[in-house]
């Protein structure tokens, strides 16, 4: 019989005071008496657990880049609307990384565009992501053999 001691300042929490001491004994086992069972895994399932893997890494990927565009979709809605309010005859833009000087009619006619090329964006990743799900779903069908 094998006995093992833990501290409660190592992390073993078991709702007693910490720095007390917890007794756990364990039965050694006879070698032979767990009989490990294992399963073969043929190649044709090896390939369908790496298909599964690729487009649950894509899934991924893509819920973080929908998630994104959401947001990128709510600034620049936030950002029409701003324009509307505007009294000012022109306004800055942001185009990449500087500010382009524009008259609101324009200006409001960029972010319209941008909105509209981004919600058309969003459409593709989430046609995407559920194209995925329907491969991955696929995949979790065990065959029968």
């Amino acid at each position: 019989m094998r006995i093992a001691l833990r501290s409660g300042g190592d992390g073993w929490m078991d709702g007693r005071a910490v720095g007390r001491r917890r007794v756990t004994r364990r039965r050694a086992t006879k070698k032979g008496r767990r009989m490990s069972t294992t399963n073969e895994v043929t190649w044709e399932d090896q390939q369908r657990i790496c298909a599964f893997s690729r487009m649950n890494a894509r899934h991924h990927e893509l819920n973080a880049e929908i998630k994104t565009k959401e947001k990128q979709i709510d600034d620049l809605d936030e950002a029409s609307t701003e324009l509307v309010v505007n009294d000012e005859d022109e306004t800055c833009v942001l185009v990449g990384e500087c500010f382009v000087k524009m008259d609101n009619d324009a200006a409001e006619g960029k972010v319209e565009k941008m909105l509209a090329e981004a919600r058309e964006g969003l459409e593709k990743l989430k046609t995407e992501r559920k194209v995925l799900r329907e491969g991955m779903d696929e995949l979790k069908q065990v065959r029968r053999r």
